[in-house]
């Protein structure tokens, strides 16, 4: 606590002296938040006057204690402001996977730094505010000068901060994400989260890296943490020379573990079981359950987000039910999370050798939902041979008549993806990243439908809309390849149905790994990255034929 009001009294001044209270004055209270944060021995180190650590037992990390200021808003003391006053943008994951998997595949310098306290870098414009302090005298309150947390637009106020230092420092935003910045003359590429910023330049440019650093430094109050380790909840081991990055997220399953699975509980092979579907029906006529079903949800939820795809389809089946949930559900929640439990040590391996392939793979499963016969869908984008991309949805506002609709509903979603995606590659340097871009489909008529337009059957005429958009961007020149594969071979199946524990691992060995003892085994991960590139080349070879043989190394 010390710590937090030497920050805003004698470093960042944010608040000003003393004064009495005037008749009619308004003034905000404050208080303070205090938490817990787990800290790298490099972290505790960038910050050695602070005495707000403790070293962790059998552990080379420290927990470090945090108070924090907070400008408690009320309805007598602050104005409501509308959503475009408050919004701030933060890098997207999909962005920092792309970003995380460009600077592998390059063999490129990163760095990771954390600001401190960032927000009470940012002035506060607009009217004055007053607040009243802990240990102040009564009737006594201050002028507050900074974006403390707790005022309602601060992050946006901070975000233009920001914006405002790298645009004067020559880089420029990505097109398609406001918190990615590219240096057109340096090679430095930054990502920003909030107060976490990602940092790289090419392999002979370390000295632009260093001295952008530097820049940060001279604007801002920072921690500089060297290769990034941990990054918004995301464990991450960059190994550079190897042109690999690995992903997990090992911790956090384990802290949600250890909150909702209060007794032992035997690992799982799959997710959900095949007939899921049948004990979903059963479960309307119990009654509601009561206890903390959406909270489970929303970490397996965030796990499945950052770096675990194998859960989608379990994911969206739960997250359908978060307005009354029943006991079956939580039941199901807690099996999703028994098995990420016994799989704890998977994760994503990002890099491998520089590629601007851009493999997109899209499903749909027609009407498989037997209570509003809705169709579920997903898809998944590769970057070369890392999956930079994901989504498991059930299609909603619409209940296809066929296979062939439901087929075409997901391509139009892939599409949206990947026509997001291809600007943002072309910012970070892969200009042809259009002329490689292919979306792989399973179903014939769709294609037929998509890439020669018959609107005009009484089977395809009420989708004139998603025929003439998919149609438009397959039409044009080197844009995107539309592809037919076979069903088997169709990487997002596991988006879209239970499967059983055979087919299950025979897609889930494409997209994650289990990364204990193979970060420091460079020949099982290089033979791991050719899986895909195989598969592309000859599309009825058996990725499981490959990845059994990857296990022999």
């Amino acid at each position: 606590m010390l710590d937090e009001l030497a920050n805003h009294e004698e470093i960042f001044q944010s608040y000003g002296p003393p004064i009495q209270r005037e008749p009619g004055m308004k003034a905000t209270p404050t208080r303070f938040l205090f938490s817990k944060k787990v800290v790298s021995l490099e972290e505790r180190q960038q910050d050695k006057r602070s005495k707000a650590y403790k070293p962790m037992l059998l552990s080379t990390d420290y927990e470090r204690f945090r108070a924090r200021l907070l400008y408690v808003n009320n309805q007598f003391t602050s104005e409501q402001s509308s959503w475009e006053e408050l919004f701030a943008p933060v890098v997207d994951k999909t962005s920092v996977r792309i970003f995380l998997t460009v600077c592998a595949m390059f063999q490129k310098h990163v760095i990771h730094l954390d600001v401190v306290s960032a927000y009470l870098h940012a002035n506060l414009t607009g009217p004055a505010r007053y607040i009243t302090l802990w240990g102040d005298e009564k009737n006594v309150v201050r002028q507050l000068f900074k974006a403390v947390n707790g005022i309602d637009n601060a992050a946006q106020i901070w975000n233009k901060h920001y914006n405002k230092f790298m645009l004067a420092e020559g880089f420029v935003r990505s097109s398609r994400d406001n918190c990615l910045y590219i240096h057109p003359d340096s090679s430095v590429q930054s990502s920003l989260y909030v107060d976490d910023i990602l940092a790289s330049a090419d392999p002979d440019k370390k000295e632009e890296l260093d001295r952008f650093v530097k820049k940060v430094q001279k604007e801002f109050i920072v921690r500089i943490l060297g290769e990034p380790k941990k990054f918004l909840g995301m464990e991450i081991t960059y190994l550079r020379e190897q042109r690999i990055c690995c992903v997990s997220q090992q911790a956090y399953i384990e802290k949600l573990a250890h909150t909702f699975l209060l007794e032992p509980v035997h690992a799982r092979t799959t997710p959900v079981e095949a007939n899921v579907y049948d004990k979903l029906r059963m479960a309307q006529d119990e009654p509601d359950f009561e206890g903390p079903y959406r909270s489970i949800v929303g970490g397996l939820l965030f796990i499945f987000v950052c770096t675990r795809m194998d859960i989608g389809f379990a994911v969206s089946l739960l997250t359908q039910n978060l307005a009354k949930p029943k006991p079956t559900h939580f039941l199901l929640a807690k099996r999703v999370l028994a098995y990420l439990v016994g799989t704890k040590s998977f994760g994503l391996i990002l890099g491998g050798q520089p590629s601007s392939d851009l493999s997109a793979f899209v499903d749909a499963s027609f009407a498989n939902d037997q209570l509003d016969r809705k169709s579920m869908g997903g898809y998944i984008v590769f970057l070369g041979n890392s999956p930079c991309s994901w989504s498991a949805k059930k299609h909603r506002g619409i209940v296809a008549l066929s296979s062939t609709e439901t087929e075409i509903v997901q391509v139009t979603e892939g599409l949206k993806e990947v026509l997001w995606m291809q600007p943002l590659l072309i910012d970070i340097g892969f200009p042809d990243i259009t002329s490689t871009t292919v979306m792989h489909e399973d179903n014939q008529p769709a294609s037929q439908v998509l890439l020669k337009g018959p609107t005009h059957s009484a089977r395809t005429k009420h989708m004139d809309v998603r025929v003439k958009f998919c149609g438009e961007v397959l039409a044009q020149k080197n844009r995107v390849l539309l592809k037919y594969i076979p069903s088997k071979w169709n990487f997002a199946d596991i988006f879209t149905k239970p499967l059983h524990t055979v087919r299950f691992r025979d897609l889930r060995s494409i997209m994650v790994h289990d990364l204990t003892g193979i970060i420091n085994n460079s020949q099982f991960l290089q033979r791991t990255f050719s899986v895909l590139t195989d598969f592309v080349q000859s599309p009825f070879k058996s990725p499981s034929s490959s990845m059994e043989q990857t296990a022999l190394y």
